[in-house]
């Protein structure tokens, strides 16, 4: 079950004496599922992206460390390679070891990708969310800690991820520190913000009924 169905699930299933059972089976693979899907997309799709643009050589240097089963040709190759480079080998990295479950090397080498300025904007802010998402696979994560490593985007109105940002906030709000009303909060900001993605505004709609059922069951407690 992916994270659009678990969704439009508790969306249906918003009846008072369903939805508990519901966040109980399911509430884990809400905040999860989004999490795999999106780095999953994105980290592999992006290099059709890259291969289109920059200097022959240092792509087809890239392409071919990139097509090794583990990441060390890419490791030898990246100090080797313009900075701007240097982002989309930084990437490759952290996509090759979230695949394999090394989530601190992932984390590591995303961090490195977010803080290359000399990279393509697109890829740096992408980036930079997805060293923010993965944070939530921590079991130790603090919402502060998100929120640090997703400031730049969370900031940013006009960024293309400023609404994926701010929905992977309200997921840490709810979460992690349970604060319900910031959360509810956020998600309202997505609702009515001009740029954000219509599958992000609908993810947002059904997380905010949950969020508010979930509120409204912990003052009664």
């Amino acid at each position: 079950m992916n994270d659009i169905d678990i969704v439009r699930e508790a969306e249906e299933d918003l009846q008072r004496e369903k939805l508990e059972n519901l966040w109980r089976q399911y509430g884990h693979y809400v905040v999860m599922a989004i999490v795999l899907v999106v780095i999953g997309t994105g980290i592999v799709t992006f290099y059709d992206y890259w291969t289109t643009k920059q200097n022959q050589e240092a792509t087809v240097a890239l392409e071919e460390a990139y097509a090794s089963k583990d990441t060390a040709p890419l490791e030898e190759l990246l100090p080797e390679l313009p900075k701007r480079h240097q982002l989309v080998a930084n990437l490759m990295i952290a996509g090759k070891a979230f695949n394999d479950n090394e989530d601190d090397k992932a984390n590591a080498f995303l961090e490195k990708a977010a803080q290359n300025n000399s990279g393509d904007p697109y890829l740096r802010d992408m980036a930079t969310l997805y060293y923010g998402v993965t944070l939530l696979r921590k079991d130790d994560v603090q919402a502060a800690d998100v929120e640090d490593a997703l400031k730049p985007l969370l900031s940013d109105k006009d960024n293309l991820w400023h609404g994926h940002a701010k929905l992977y906030m309200a997921i840490t709000q709810a979460n992690i520190a349970k604060d319900y009303d910031s959360a509810i909060q956020s998600l309202e900001d997505i609702k009515n913000a001009k740029t954000v993605m219509p599958e992000i505004a609908q993810i947002a709609v059904s997380l905010q009924d949950l969020y508010t059922y979930r509120a409204s069951r912990a003052e009664e407690k």
